[in-house]
């Protein structure tokens, strides 16, 4: 069987938020104790840390009337949020020892800080609300992303703000389930491990998402639990592989696209300095709507077609000064301004000095580059 690489993924614990999450230090005798056995570690992990931040076990829930025993899932162990310290839920299930899926919804009253264990987990997961801020910087919105980790042995602490909001549905392999599973799909441990690594919370990958929504919200029998939850494990690798390729694929094609539609783009400008180049003329020229147009220059050149344009009349504008006696109100016609104040404007914002001064300067140095300042 193939070793896993010690650090082919990009998103691990070394990446979280340190007002969130804070490694404290490494245990030689951790290692140890938490590898005897495999049910037990990962309970060890989860089970303090819904400990503190007030969640209890569904058996006293019940006994406490928080829930309805038809709230319970036959499957997995189901943690109810004391009424006091919060509110939600959240279940785990798993699955042949040494793979666990988790769904999870909750919502803290007060602040509460853990400190304990972690045991060597790979895994990834949907992940909204502030859940997300425990492995990459905070997303621009608080919708759900798809994000890769991996934890290793070592002592954590781990802060849960007040009225902070935590929901989730994720799978986690421990390294032995890891190479079992690469060699039922027919891949290496690596492929697992590359596709996890690439989940960085920009992905979207539809299906995997609904796949994993899906297993939160099943509730299928206790006879039938134990496969339906193996299948759905084997499936959410499934499509975590596929859909990591295939988004690749379209993000290779995307970028050759937005490539040719630059080279088309940019062909045109610089053969049309002096005509009008607005992005309404652009789009009806290439047959383009404005958004596709923009978002191919951002991802292609990092500028958006109306900067690239100043940039090229800008150029242009500079050769002409320095080549021969045209005047510079010519030559603000012969790259589309309709007046030389607003050519000048434009020249001096990109350049730092004035048309006339630029002439003047570059002619008295000519040893410099063009556009130097």
């Amino acid at each position: 069987m193939e070793k896993v690489p010690e650090k082919i993924t990009n998103i691990t614990e070394n990446h979280f938020s340190s007002k969130w999450y804070k490694k404290l230090s490494e245990d030689p005798e951790l290692l140890t104790e938490q590898s005897s056995g495999d049910l037990s570690a990962i309970r060890n992990t989860f089970e303090p840390i819904l400990q503190t931040i007030g969640c209890v076990p569904s058996k006293e829930a019940l006994d406490q009337g928080w829930i309805s025993k038809t709230a319970i899932r036959s499957y997995g162990s189901t943690w109810v949020m004391n009424p006091a310290r919060g509110s939600g839920e959240c279940w785990y299930g798993i699955i042949d020892s040494d793979a666990v899926l988790i769904s999870m919804d909750l919502k803290l009253n007060e602040r509460a800080i853990y400190r304990g264990p972690s045991v060597e987990l790979i895994g990834f997961g949907c992940y909204g609300h502030d859940m997300t801020n425990y492995f990459i910087e905070p997303l621009p919105d608080k919708r759900p992303a798809l994000i890769g980790y991996r934890w290793t042995y070592h002592l954590f602490q781990q802060i849960c703000e007040a009225h902070a909001q935590f929901k989730s549905c994720s799978l986690s392999l421990r390294p032995k389930a890891l190479e079992r599973y690469s060699c039922l799909l027919g891949v290496t441990p690596k492929d697992i491990l590359s596709a996890i690594s690439q989940l960085d919370g920009t992905r979207e990958l539809s299906k995997l998402k609904e796949a994993m929504n899906e297993f939160v919200d099943a509730r299928p029998s206790k006879n039938c639990a134990p496969a339906y939850y193996h299948a759905k494990l084997i499936e959410l690798l499934v499509l975590l592989i596929d859909g990591v390729h295939r988004d690749h694929t379209a993000r290779s094609s995307r970028s050759v696209q937005d490539w040719e539609i630059c080279e088309e783009a940019s062909q045109y400008i610089k053969a049309n300095l002096d005509q009008d180049l607005s992005t309404r003329t652009l789009e009806k020229v290439l047959h383009l709507s404005a958004a596709r147009l923009i978002d191919a220059f951002r991802r292609s050149r990092g500028t958006t077609p109306q900067d690239f344009i100043r940039k090229q009349r800008v150029e242009f504008a500079a050769m002409q000064l320095l080549d021969g006696n045209e005047t510079i109100c010519n030559i603000a016609k012969h790259v589309g301004y309709a007046n030389q104040g607003a050519f000048s404007e434009a020249f001096k914002a990109m350049t730092g000095l004035t048309p006339s001064r630029f002439r003047r300067d570059k002619l008295s140095h000519p040893c410099q580059n063009l556009l130097d300042r």
